[in-house]
Parts: C-alpha cells; structure tokens; sequence
C-alpha cells in the first residue's frame, strides 16, 4: 500500500466535484438558509483527508429543516426516504429488535435520477442541535474559500477543524437525541479516526517520550476542555468502545467544574432497546 504523503496539501476534492455535490446547498443559499456541509466532504475540504465521498450531510438550523427539505426535494431529483430500513443506517436486529434509524430526527433524501452520476445518492438533511453546532456563532465555521476561481456564497459554511472535532466528540458520548445508535458511533468513530490519521498531518503522534506531537496537541488543545481527554484517548490508542460510558461521565464531570449545572438535568443516553414514551421518534416532514 503507497504510504501517505503528509506533506501533500492538495485538496482531495476538484472543482468539479464540490460544483456537482453541492448543488443542494447553492439551492439553499438561493433560499436565504445558511448551511454547513458536515461529513466525508467536510473531512477532505477542512483536514484534506483522502476519503471516499458517500452521503452529503447538511446541517441546518432546526427551524429551517422542513423548508431545506422542500427546496431540495422540489429543484432536485430526491424524495424524502420513508423506508423503516435504510441500508448501513439502523441498529442491528441482534441489540435493537426495532431497528432504530439514524439519525432520527433528520431527514434522508433518496436520488430518484439513476442515470445522473454527479449528484449524490443520498442527502441528510440534520438539525445543527444534533450535532451541537450554531450555524451562526461566531469562530466555529470557515466559509468554503478553497478555490481561487469559484465563488461559493458565505452562507455555505465549513466547520472549523476544532468545531468538527468537537461536534463529533459531543455527539459521541452525549447525544442530544438521547440514543446510542450504532451506526451513529460506527460512522462518528471512522470520521475521527480519519482526523487522526490524516488530519494530524504528521506520521508518529506519540513521541518516545510518551508526549504527544506538537501538531496532535495543538489540536487537543483547540478543541472543548470537556472533550480533550476523549480526544487524547484517541490519539495515543488507549481507547475501546467500553470506555464511552466512563468518558461521558468524565466529561459532563468537567463541564460541571466549569460552573454548568443544567448539564445535571439531562439523563445519561440510553442504549438499545430503548423506551420511546421517554425519547422522540423519527421525524416526519409536516
């Protein structure tokens, strides 16, 4: 296998491709509806991490979900995917009789057009709540000014690297949803995975002084400090999947000696099978 050249900045997406996959969000700027591009796009166009592309996730106000999702559904060739079953993107039957669905309080957009290759198969359209991001807070997203020759509007936006890893880091350990849902995790783990491996753009990340590389710690050190040791965990390998319940209780542990005491009123995420009389459902488009 070719070893990765951590010295190649060249961005893993052309033009094209980012003209082509993001034509739902030009139709959203066109809207007045601010977005962020999230996911495998998000980890090419900020880390430049050689990813495939699959889903386009864009995150959006919650107030603006249903309208997104019209404007999409109505210019685009995509319907909304009422499927029970959307392949890669339910628990397994052996730990959740019902099968929960990702994401569940978003919406999947299915393409209707096989025979048109640039666009994506399948758009998600989420809640920038899920993902405890603010479209609009100041100094947590960049705008997609990648290349010199195409103008992306301002209101097309990109996580700002800690952003995304803190996103990531949140939505792990403490879902607003209340739900672990394993493709969730699954998809979460290999987005931060990625970000390590590539996205800290140096080859050792651990020094044989036990100390992390200037590059990894200077990503520690820009992200949450609730979700820093997570993050370190990551970095130096010391963490199982076992160990997220015990983070989470670390980390609502730092967030409570910074003086927040609402984090006391939100219970701990449940794992399957779940109680749905306690936790939302998946949404359906009013």
């Amino acid at each position: 296998m070719r070893e990765y050249d951590f010295d190649d900045d060249e961005l893993p997406l052309t033009e094209e491709e980012v003209q082509d996959r993001f034509q739902a969000p030009y139709l959203l700027s066109d809207s007045n509806i601010p977005c962020m591009i999230f996911g495998e796009d998000a980890l090419c166009l900020v880390f430049r991490v050689p990813t495939a592309l699959f889903s386009l996730h864009i995150v959006v106000a919650y107030s603006d979900v249903d309208r997104a999702v019209q404007i999409i559904t109505k210019s685009l060739p995509y319907t909304v995917n009422m499927a029970k079953l959307i392949p890669n993107f339910n628990n397994p039957v052996r730990i959740d009789p019902d099968q929960t669905r990702a994401y569940p309080r978003s919406f999947f957009l299915s393409c209707i057009d096989d025979s048109n290759v640039t666009h994506p198969s399948q758009i998600i359209v989420h809640p920038e709540t899920d993902f405890n991001l603010d479209i609009g807070g100041l100094n947590r997203w960049t705008s997609v000014d990648v290349f010199p020759d195409v103008d992306i509007p301002t209101n097309i936006r990109l996580p700002t690297q800690e952003a995304m890893v803190d996103s990531i880091i949140d939505t792990t350990l403490d879902p607003n949803c209340g739900l672990v849902l394993e493709p969730v995790m699954r998809e979460l783990g290999t987005w931060l995975a990625y970000i390590i491996g590539y996205g800290i753009r140096v080859k050792e990340k651990v020094l044989s002084n036990g100390e992390l590389d200037c590059h990894a710690q200077a990503l520690v050190d820009r992200i949450k400090a609730e979700n820093r040791p997570y993050l370190t965990a990551w970095i130096r390998k010391e963490k199982g999947r076992a160990d997220d319940r015990e983070h989470c209780k670390r980390r609502r542990d730092i967030i409570r000696g910074n003086g927040e005491k609402n984090i006391d009123a939100k219970p701990l995420p449940i794992e399957p099978p779940y109680i749905y009389s306690r936790w939302d459902a998946p949404r359906v488009l009013q």
